[in-house]
């Protein structure tokens, strides 16, 4: 009987196998490795792009705020221009009222009548002076609230003899009257302007 030793072919067999092992596993982990390689750049490029963009959309937004701070700014300083240009008119009409009032009242004030002082408090003015009589005041009230005056309404608050200094160089047979009166001004008149100071005398 013929006796066939298989053991090297056998042993050959397995040598193959585990050579197409290793092989197939080098093979399968390179593959593994390519692939995570090209996914890791793949992903890293998407992330440099997205950070590329979100630093340009930073940048964009930066300059946007330093743009709408310069508007707040120009905004803030046309506010106050416009504001400013509001109270130089205010302070213009009410130079101008008081001009027009110190104005209607020289004009309106009969000759032998002096004022001493004028003060607006609203849209009252009181009238303090001096007088050489009760008519020169009564002229006064009467042509101070005529058609076109900016008074509407004159009253009387006190007539009374004015101490003996106060004449002056008058001589000694006229005694000068010493007067105060509350003119009111008409509701167009702006009640706004400046109190007015003390006139010189007429």
């Amino acid at each position: 009987m013929m006796l066939v030793n298989f053991l090297p072919h056998r042993e050959e067999r397995r040598r193959r196998l585990r050579h197409r092992f290793f092989a197939g596993l080098a093979f399968s982990s390179m593959l593994g490795v390519l692939v995570v390689a090209g996914l890791w750049t793949v992903l890293s490029q998407q992330l440099a792009t997205q950070a590329a963009r979100n630093a340009y959309l930073e940048a964009g937004i930066a300059r946007l705020e330093a743009q709408i701070k310069d508007i707040a700014g120009l905004r803030a300083e046309m506010a106050e221009l416009e504001a400013r240009g509001r109270v130089v008119q205010s302070l213009q009409g009410r130079r101008n009222v008081s001009v027009q009032l110190l104005t209607a009242l020289a004009e309106q004030a009969p000759a032998g009548l002096q004022f001493v002082a004028v003060r607006q408090t609203g849209p009252a003015v009181a009238v303090s002076g001096l007088a050489l009589s009760s008519e020169h005041v009564s002229v006064l009230m009467r042509d101070a609230t005529a058609a076109g005056s900016p008074f509407y309404r004159a009253e009387l608050v006190e007539v009374r003899a004015a101490p003996a200094s106060s004449g002056g160089a008058r001589g000694p047979e006229r005694r000068l009257l010493e007067f105060a009166l509350r003119l009111h001004l008409r509701p167009e008149i702006d009640t706004a302007a400046p109190a007015l100071g003390t006139v010189p005398p007429r």
